[in-house]
């Protein structure tokens, strides 16, 4: 299958790329050799001077390629550390009141998680989802540690509570949380759900 190379810097880090880079060199250092108006016999005791900087080329090259591959290694891993830790922030319980809900959050993993909110609750009646969206007066809690106490923001629904409350008594509700890790990625998660990543937050 033909590997489609989608930035330059991919080609110049690739196989192809030093290829093509070495054979560039070649053809300069050779054609300056036969040139008509620059073709000196005694030029010839430099090839060994050519031959090193190509040599020194492809060291820094080789290099250069480790270093990038680390690197996109390195960032990989800590995407998917920071994916697991998405995976640590629960919802333990809703405790209902006369006038909302009561959300209880934690942080069951190692990172801190910041920007954390519960922006909308979803209630499934007959296989399809209702969802509308909530308040909290208190705003969003900016760092919520692991291993702390758990958040507990009250949240009033934006519409009739006699309704919500209706909508309740044969439906299961679940409420949606919007966080961000340490690294910046937003995340989503409805309920015991997976958790997914926030791409236009």
């Amino acid at each position: 299958m033909k590997k489609v190379f989608k930035h330059a810097s991919e080609f110049l880090f690739s196989a192809w790329g030093f290829v093509s880079g070495l054979v560039f060199a070649l053809v300069v250092m050779i054609g300056t050799r036969y040139w008509p108006f620059g073709n000196d016999t005694n030029s010839w005791a430099g090839l060994g001077q050519w031959v090193g900087g190509i040599g020194a080329l492809a060291a820094a090259w080789a290099a250069l390629r480790i270093a990038r591959k680390e690197s996109r290694r390195q960032s990989a891993q800590e995407a998917e550390r920071f994916r697991v830790q998405a995976f640590y922030v629960d919802i333990l319980r809703y405790q209902l009141l006369d006038n909302g809900v009561v959300v209880h959050i934690v942080n069951r993993g190692s990172d801190p998680i910041i920007n954390v909110d519960v922006v909308a609750f979803h209630i499934l009646r007959d296989n399809e989802g209702i969802t509308f969206g909530c308040s909290n007066r208190r705003g969003a809690r900016p760092v919520l540690l692991p291993g702390s106490d758990p958040w507990t923001p009250r949240l009033v629904p934006n519409r009739d509570l006699q309704e919500f409350y209706a909508l309740l008594d044969n439906d299961p509700m679940e409420a949606e949380i919007r966080f961000e890790d340490l690294g910046g990625q937003c995340w989503r998660r409805i309920g015991a759900r997976s958790p997914v990543k926030d791409d236009a937050a």
